[in-house]
């Protein structure tokens, strides 16, 4: 078994606290490790990507889950999908 890489853990996007949970992983078509997370200090949640570990703006991009049933964990992927420029244009005005 290869040797475990431990990565900086990324601090909140939102009030930049240093500790924060792992609520669930992935693992997208091309084998990146995807995090959902949550700020231990103000509850917000947030994916990441490993290659090392960085926040995933969520401004630029729309994460697609699709739904498991018994499926082990090695085979949940899902994708992380560049947003269009209108669709950027529209979640930014949202903000």
């Amino acid at each position: 078994m290869p040797s475990r890489t431990n990565y900086p853990i990324p601090s909140c996007p939102k009030c930049n606290w240093k500790t924060n949970r792992v609520k669930n992983t992935y693992y997208s078509d091309d084998n990146r490790i995807i995090r959902y997370r949550e700020c231990d200090d103000c509850q917000w949640k947030w994916w990441t990507v490993q290659n090392p570990e960085s926040n995933v703006d969520i401004a630029k991009f729309k994460v697609q889950i699709p739904t498991w049933r018994r499926t082990h964990k090695a085979n949940k992927q899902i994708k992380i999908v560049p947003l269009s420029h209108e669709q950027a244009n529209t979640k930014n005005s949202i903000n």
